[in-house]
């Protein structure tokens, strides 16, 4: 059985109250009943302007509770009142029929196995004390990889799934890099510089989590959107954004994330992240797939260490644009401007794949580049040129000592992909070499290097088709 949980931080809570006793609040109503347990959160006004969240601490009888401040022990001074109200569960309505939850947290910690919370957009939530707690959120509840349960953690704006892919409000990750994040298209998750992280997973399985914005945590080391504590399995994240962190999804400090059997899918991280990164992560089949990355110079794009693939995906400015420690496959992504590398090979027990991508970092930058522990790579089909518009001195190099360089590959080309408008962010490539130089497919066709930025691989080829044949494929 599964549970849909709303979160709405419009809602009307619950207690209403006028307080007078220092040390300790009379609360005079609850409307519509309910219970208040120790260490839930209570919305305070301390100074007739400054709203601030203290918790239940005791209940003293006769109506008195007492209170302490959310990070602290000491208590409201006479003239505190509540704004809305106590946080310790859904609203209750007229009829007695629960509401949605007031803040994120709640319907985190109340939220288990098949269950989903619907997070409403409305103005975007503020860990500052005041809107939501000054604490990192942290699902209590679990899937279950082994009998295939999901909990899902999903924003919406009016109705759920109308922020998905389809949806009136739906923003893909490359309009989000050319635009900027349009606000009406996601659920904002403010960090308010709190000096943490926004979202911390600890041993879960099968959490989903889709349309949702992370950011402003400040960039201090390990102040990231996603820390991933303890070994996890079965994530999933899709059309998630970050920006203004010290990276995207991580581990402890600037450690690797432990997580198995992750997808990160259709995602951007904005040019404010201290140390760059969608993704840093660690683990058995890992996958970064149709994500776009703009990180700062000299900084990562995407990271993967064990197994997994870095498939599809734009990659645009940064240092080591994609980095794969292990074995990882590493397939039709385009990437450009990166400063340092296209991709990059750091562990000596590396088996990278690198084909079909188009490679073209700064002039004065490597497509691939094994670094000084080793690794091995396997490349072909990519086509690498630089951003200054002219072949690269020297594509390919490898600091470890007594190492190997790559090679080009027979079937990799070095050529202009003639992008539509790279300046403008437009990385189509209108060259018929790289447009048809791909590794072919089952079928023998030939396909295209890069990420897949268009309808169709092929326009010209749709209106060749035999439509008399095309009526038995029904």
């Amino acid at each position: 059985m599964s549970d849909t949980y709303f979160v709405d931080n419009a809602v009307q809570f619950r207690v209403s109250s006028t307080c007078s006793t220092t040390g300790a609040d009379t609360i005079d109503t609850i409307a519509g009943g309910g219970t208040i347990a120790v260490g839930d959160p209570l919305r305070l006004n301390t100074s007739g302007i400054n709203w601030e969240i203290f918790r239940f601490a005791n209940d003293l009888g006769g109506g008195e509770w007492q209170l302490n401040r959310n990070h602290g022990i000491s208590y409201p001074t006479s003239g505190v009142s509540i704004k809305y109200g106590i946080y310790d569960g859904k609203a209750q309505e007229p009829s007695g029929d629960a509401g949605p939850f007031p803040t994120i947290a709640r319907a985190l910690a109340a939220a288990d196995g098949a269950d989903v919370v619907n997070i409403k957009k409305n103005n975007g939530y503020k860990l500052d004390n005041v809107d939501q707690i000054a604490e990192p959120l942290s699902p209590t509840g679990s899937g279950d990889v082994a009998n295939n349960i999901k909990l899902k953690i999903s924003g919406f704006k009016q109705t759920p799934g109308d922020m998905d892919e389809g949806g009136t409000y739906y923003q893909s990750p490359y309009k989000a890099y050319l635009a900027g994040i349009d606000s009406a298209c996601i659920v904002d998750i403010d960090g308010d510089d709190c000096g943490f992280s926004l979202m911390e997973i600890d041993g879960l399985e099968n959490v989903e989590f889709v349309n949702l914005y992370f950011h402003n945590t400040d960039t201090l080391e390990g102040n990231h959107c996603v820390y991933l504590k303890s070994q996890s399995d079965g994530l999933l994240f899709s059309r998630c954004f970050f920006d203004d962190t010290y990276r995207g999804i991580a581990g402890l400090d600037n450690a690797f994330g432990p997580a198995n059997g992750t997808l990160i899918t259709n995602c951007y991280s904005g040019p404010n992240i201290e140390k760059g990164a969608i993704a840093k992560i660690t683990g058995v089949l890992n996958f970064v797939v149709g994500c776009v990355a703009n990180p700062q110079t000299g900084k990562a794009g995407i990271m993967v260490e064990g197994s997994g693939g870095i498939f599809n995906n734009l990659v645009i400015n940064g240092g080591n644009a994609v980095a794969g420690y292990g074995s990882v496959y590493i397939k039709n992504n385009t990437i450009y401007n990166s400063s340092l590398s296209a991709v990059f090979i750091h562990d000596s027990g590396s088996t990278v794949v690198v084909r079909n991508n188009i490679l073209v970092p700064h002039k004065d930058a490597k497509a691939i580049n094994i670094y000084t522990a080793g690794g091995s790579v396997r490349n072909d089909y990519n086509c690498i040129w630089g951003a200054d518009g002219n072949q690269l001195a020297i594509p390919f190099q490898t600091l470890k000592s007594g190492g190997v360089a790559p090679v080009l590959g027979d079937n990799s080309i070095e050529v202009d992909p003639d992008f539509v408008n790279a300046a403008g962010g437009d990385f189509r490539p209108r060259n018929q070499l790289v447009l048809r130089g791909g590794q072919k497919d089952v079928a023998g066709n030939s396909t295209q290097m890069g990420a897949k930025m268009q309808r169709y691989e092929f326009g010209q080829r749709a209106r060749m088709v035999n439509l008399a044949r095309l009526g038995i494929m029904r």
